[in-house]
């Protein structure tokens, strides 16, 4: 270092002269001015990178908060889960603070499916990603299908030992696949008994012919005369059978007309009674007074038919089945709470049970279709949604009254009509 002219250069030995004195000055300045802006530029470029670090931030938050698929990273050895997106708790319906406990998730899984959940992270701890769909089950009790996608994450040695995942509830899709391939299966099952009911119906002809012809020639007197009348009965109960089979193939065309709903139920009684079993007793509550109704007759049995085979289902070990008919007149008021009567007189049809009875939610999703509460294989769904749908079409409409453990009472309202039955 050296002092010229009182100033302390960095530069060793002084310049010989003032002018060296001055450019050597400004040599001194111009470097101290770069060496102070180099830290700036850094600094700019550091706030940059925060900047877009929190920027980056901010849209995955976003991304993370709005979306219905739930978002999860996790460390795979040993397991810990570091982050789980807010779309976690609404689709398992438990707290946040849940979703980081890995007992949790495999608590709330089915238990036939928790194999599932371990092969995943097995497949992606060893560097691979992976698909799959489990059942879950909420609080409420209530299951759902989760589809999950895993993906391992890589360190610079090629090394799983993170993964993410993003889980999504696909319940209505797959119901929604259920319920079509359910259509396409009644579907089928229709076609089936539309055919299987002329085939039948062709037999009965002959057979009804013959028991005809065959009363023609015996005497009134002969002992084959009580056989006789039993084969035209049950020849008889045969063709209301596959009546009713083409009804529900819509093979046989709708034919409305006035029907006795008094009649109907009495003709209806034996078949019934086979319907229920012997656990059940039926019990019949006709009003006298008016009952005649229009309708087609072969969809107003198939009404009856299901809802006394429901009530009847609603008590495995037994009890009693009371059908019922009474005369109605609707008032002002019910018709807009129903939104549904445009008349006054009514014929109402009840079938009550003394069985299990319907809670709140299975009572307000009762004639959804395709809706059941048996168990697979024992329900379509489509029984009170079929009755729903012909009560509607000759302006009546229905009523459920049930309490869990109380039973439940199925009525059903249709226009009544002055005078007889055709």
């Amino acid at each position: 270092m050296a002092d010229v002219a009182g100033v302390h250069l960095p530069f060793g030995t002084p310049p010989p002269s003032v002018v060296g004195f001055i450019v050597h000055l400004y040599v001194f300045v111009a470097l101290a001015s770069l060496s102070a802006l180099v830290p700036a530029a850094a600094m700019d470029e550091r706030k940059l990178a925060m900047a877009r670090l929190a920027e980056s931030v901010e849209r995955f938050r976003q991304l993370a908060e709005h979306t219905r698929e739930a978002f999860v990273e996790m460390r795979l050895a040993p397991l810990r889960i570091d982050y789980v997106s807010p779309a976690w708790a609404d689709i398992w319906g438990r707290p946040i603070e849940a979703g980081y406990d890995p007992n949790v998730w495999m608590n709330t899984t089915h238990p036939d499916d928790r194999p599932l959940l371990r092969a995943s992270l097995a497949i992606a701890g060893a560097g691979e990603d992976d698909t799959l769909v489990f059942r879950m089950q909420r609080p409420d009790a209530t299951t759902r299908w989760i589809r999950g996608r895993v993906y391992a994450v890589r360190d610079d040695g090629e090394t799983a030992w993170r993964a993410t995942g993003v889980f999504e509830d696909v319940t209505e899709q797959r119901q929604a696949g259920e319920r079509t391939r359910q259509t396409q299966k009644m579907e089928a099952l229709g076609r089936l008994a539309g055919g299987v009911a002329h085939d039948f119906n062709s037999m009965l002809t002959v057979i009804g012919t013959s028991a005809e012809l065959i009363g023609h020639a015996l005497p009134a007197s002969h002992d084959a005369r009580t056989d006789l009348e039993a084969l035209q009965r049950a020849t008889a109960s045969a063709r209301t059978l596959t009546a009713q089979l083409l009804s529900f193939s819509r093979s046989e065309p709708i034919a409305p007309r006035r029907v006795a709903v008094h009649a109907l139920i009495e003709s209806a009684a034996q078949i019934l009674a086979r319907l229920v079993g012997d656990q059940v007793t039926i019990e019949r509550r006709l009003e006298a007074g008016a009952d005649i109704v229009l309708a087609d007759r072969q969809q107003l049995e198939q009404v009856l038919l299901n809802l006394v085979v429901n009530a009847a289902d609603a008590m495995p070990t037994g009890g009693t089945l009371t059908i019922a008919t009474r005369s109605s007149q609707v008032t002002a008021r019910r018709k807009r709470d129903d939104q549904g009567p445009t008349r006054t007189a009514y014929v109402c049809l009840s079938v009550r049970d003394t069985g299990q009875g319907m809670s709140a939610e299975t009572r307000a999703r009762a004639f959804e279709p395709f809706f059941t509460t048996k168990e697979p294989g024992k329900g379509t769904g489509l029984g009170l949604a079929t009755v729903f749908s012909v009560v509607q079409q000759y302006g009546g409409f229905i009523t459920i009254d049930s309490e869990e453990g109380a039973g439940t009472s199925v009525d059903v309202y249709l226009p009544a009509l002055e005078g007889g039955a055709e």
